[in-house]
């Protein structure tokens, strides 16, 4: 979110929250190189040489402090 954090809703309704310097354990599922841009305007977004997609749904997944004893 635009504050630095951001909201997980569960299956169950409930919500878990995570700031954007929490570390996290995520399944990668997908990288991908776009083409580097010939040319970029001065309002795009700047070019992102790698994206990274994943998840946190699964068990082990998420914020590290979920599944602290």
């Amino acid at each position: 979110g635009e504050d630095g954090r951001w909201a997980l809703k569960t299956e169950d309704g409930d919500e878990l929250h995570l700031d954007t310097d929490d570390e996290i354990r995520f399944l990668v599922s997908s990288i991908k190189y776009p083409p580097i841009p010939v040319e970029q305007k001065e309002d795009d977004k700047p070019f992102a040489p790698m994206q990274i997609n994943g998840s946190i749904k699964g068990d082990g997944l998420g914020l590290l402090a979920w599944w602290a004893a």
